[in-house]
């Protein structure tokens, strides 16, 4: 982990038990998909077609391997039309991946219906948690930016989850970037899971 991420803090806490169920909450925004550099048309008129090949890769097995280890929930800060045309034109294989029934309890896509607030991560991430809170500790993994990472946080010091974040230092991701950050979580995550503890890694 050290050899890709820029901080990573090992917090001694309670072991988790293998039963202790998994919860991923992953930020579509700029970690899975560079949606601020894509809005930019200049900038989305350079991008090869490569690239958008290679960053739909990244994004499905990315997907594909975490909901091994538990359910998935993408939070999206724009309007489900959005994603879907975005999906349409140039990722594929993810929209793919959003569809397939068989898929639907493990992979949720969560759209925001209105415009951003400051709370509104917060109160996803805890509206996601607390149902899951009645068997005892829950491990929440979050992979986003800085404010998914604050709320993650947040929520942690009122609910008994065991943090375990990758977060985003890069505000707007270019594509190759986003693909390159999807990979490094990817390759990282089944030690990150096998770590007993929280951990807050920075990438």
């Amino acid at each position: 982990m050290a050899s890709v991420a820029r901080r990573t803090a090992y917090t001694e806490q309670s072991p988790t038990t293998s039963t202790a169920p998994t919860v991923f909450i992953v930020s579509w925004n700029d970690f899975l998909c560079p949606t601020t550099f894509l809005s930019k048309r200049k900038s989305n008129q350079h991008v090869t077609k490569t690239a958008f090949a290679n960053l739909d890769a990244s994004i499905e097995r990315f997907l594909l391997h975490a909901k091994q280890f538990g359910t998935i929930f993408v939070l999206c800060e724009d309007k489900a039309a959005a994603i879907e045309a975005l999906c349409h034109k140039w990722l594929p294989r993810t929209a793919r991946l959003f569809s397939a029934r068989e898929l639907h309890s493990q992979i949720h896509l969560i759209c925001a219906a209105t415009a951003i607030t400051p709370t509104w991560h917060a109160q996803i991430v805890y509206s996601i948690c607390s149902p899951r809170l009645h068997a005892g500790n829950i491990v929440l993994a979050v992979c986003g930016g800085a404010r998914l990472r604050a709320s993650c946080l947040e929520v942690a010091k009122f609910v008994p989850v065991v943090p375990k974040i990758f977060a985003a230092t890069e505000a707007a991701p270019t594509v190759n970037q986003a693909t390159n950050l999807s990979r490094i979580v990817a390759d990282n995550l089944s030690k990150a899971m096998q770590h007993p503890g929280p951990l807050d890694a920075t990438i």
